[in-house]
Order: structure tokens, then sequence, then C-alpha cells
């Protein structure tokens, strides 16, 4: 018998999170389990969503970069389209039309993109269009979709698109967005079984687990209100900041029907400023908070502690890895 087969699942389980391999005597539902207890919010329907995209994302993300780079050195609101089809390859867009005004701009980015190195991309002007073609073997639509807009606009920006993908402005228009967003949290042995089929994947799902547990721990020790965020539905869209006349304002936008009470307390209690004043417009599920003029510093803390907070709620193992 080999030494692997007689270890303890719990170092079994240390050497999947570290290797990369999920040793065969490793138990679905030990996996589960201690996935469970590092993260008990953790969404494995969306976990399989994004399985394949693990085996995809070295040689993807840094092509999509320098094609998001390219462009926009030429254009800062290039308009790259979403994905389409060409055969059995996908590809991303970029269309003549939108550049009939300015053609010679358009050819200066077709030739900027033609006389770049992509490792898994190929540049071919097609149907009035600039596509730069994915060959890349077995990736999907959806897969290169939700890596381009990590790319083009953040994983930040995607964690605000599922958060608001439910409500009536369905701010998620991708299609991955909206499967992301809907997916079912499906805890389950056979959902473990599906995922460690796929290389590398398990070992994801436990790194970011662990980093989920670690940052809400941390934000537990500064007292935020970590259990509002932990919903199946995320409550809060956006938090944003602004300078007004009458000092420094927070506007936090929220779904529909949600309850942030007590997020508004424990933000007016951890300011702790007199003069603080809260607005509630019900009619855009907006509040306002506004601090006089002083207050700064403890303002930006505490947007950039509740701006973490609502990543994490909506975070999977493919976006946490591109959070800043």
């Amino acid at each position: 018998m080999t030494l692997i087969r007689v270890l303890p699942q719990e170092l079994l389980f240390n050497i999947c999170e570290y290797s990369d391999v999920v040793p065969e005597t490793l138990s679905n539902e030990y996996i589960l389990q201690e996935i469970l207890n590092l993260h008990p919010m953790i969404n494995l329907g969306r976990e399989l969503l994004v399985a394949n995209t693990h085996r995809f994302k070295d040689d993807l993300f840094g092509d999509l970069c320098s094609i998001v780079s390219v462009t926009a050195s030429h254009d800062g609101d290039v308009a790259l389209n979403t994905v389409g089809e060409q055969g059995n390859d996908y590809y991303i867009a970029i269309d003549q039309f939108s550049y009939s005004s300015k053609p010679r701009k358009y050819k200066r980015i077709y030739k900027s993109l033609l006389g770049s190195y992509f490792k898994s991309f190929s540049v071919s002007m097609v149907s009035k269009q600039i596509r730069m073609i994915c060959t890349v073997p077995e990736i999907t639509s959806d897969e290169l979709t939700l890596m381009y807009i990590i790319a083009r606009d953040s994983a930040s920006s995607v964690h605000r698109l599922l958060r608001s993908s439910n409500e009536r402005s369905r701010c998620g228009e991708d299609h991955i967005i909206t499967k992301l967003a809907e997916a079912d949290r499906n805890i389950s042995v056979y959902v473990i079984e599906e995922l460690r089929k796929i290389p590398g994947c398990i070992s994801n799902i436990i790194r970011y687990s662990r980093m989920y547990r670690t940052l809400m721990d941390n934000a537990k020790l500064k007292g935020c209100p970590v259990n509002e965020f932990m919903a199946r539905r995320p409550k809060i869209i956006d938090v944003m900041t602004f300078t007004n006349t009458r000092g420094r304002k927070m506007r936090i936008a929220h779904n529909a029907q949600a309850d942030i009470s007590n997020i508004t307390s424990w933000i007016v209690d951890r300011l702790s400023i007199p003069g603080v004043t809260c607005e509630e417009d019900k009619q855009f599920n907006e509040v306002f908070i506004t601090v006089p003029s002083g207050g700064r510093d403890v303002v930006d803390n505490i947007v950039s502690d509740l701006r973490l907070l609502m990543d994490l709620s909506v975070a999977n193992s493919i976006t946490y890895e591109y959070l800043p």
C-alpha cells in the first residue's frame, strides 16, 4: 500500500490545496465539508459554470489584456463587441460601422493588432469587422466572454453586474453574467465529483474559500456586519462617494426589497462624527449618508470595507484572483 493511501484526510486536503492535484483517496464528502467550513455561502453551481475556465485563464488573460491595451491606445472608447462565433471558433470583434466617421483610426487599430503577438488569438478582417479569433480548442463562448469582461472592465465590474443582474435594469446583459447570477448553490457531493474531474479546479476553489474565510474574519474583527453580506441574493449593488457643499456623501444603491438598515446603522455608528445625516430614496432604492467636512479618511475606509464585502458576496474561484 502506498504512503498516500494511508495518509489522513486532513493531510490529503492540504496536498490538494497546494499541489493542484486531488489525491485519489481524498473523499468527496471530506472536500465538501471542509470547503463549507471555510466558505459557508459558496455557490458550487457557479463554480461549475466557471470550472473549465481555470484551464484557459493562463493562456487567455494576458492576450485579452493586451488586446484591450492595444485598442485603447488608439481609442479610449473603442467599441469592442462581445463574443461572436465563426465556424467552430469564437472571436471578439470591432465593427467598422462604429468608426464610419473615423476610418483612419479604424485602420490604425487593425494594423496595431495585426502587428502584435498573441499566444491564443489570430487577427483578421472579416465582414467589415476586425476579429480577434480565439485559437484555444474546446473553449466555450461563455468562458471567453467571462475572461474578456474581466480583462476589459475588471473583476469588480463582473461582481457589480452580478449584484445588479436581478434588478429591472438588467445590468447583467451578457449571457454568462445572467447564468452566474441565477446559478443554484448546488451544494452536493455530486458537484464535487464533477469539479474534481477538471485539473486544478478543486485546488483553486479551496484557495479561494480560504481567502474568503481570512478576509471575512478580518472584517469581523473590524466590527463589519458580515452576516448582512452572506444572503443568497446580494443586498447592495454599488457604493459611491462624492463631495458637495455639505461635506462628504456616500451613495448606497441596493436591491429592491432589500433591508439595509443594519448596514446603514453600522456605518453611522462607525463614523462617530456629529452632524451625520442619513436619507433614503425609496423610488430609486438608494440611501445617502452625508458626513460633515473632516471625515474623509474614515469614509474612505468604510467604503473600502463595504466594497470588499460586496465583492466577496458574489466572487468565485475565477474572479477573486483578479481583485485589486
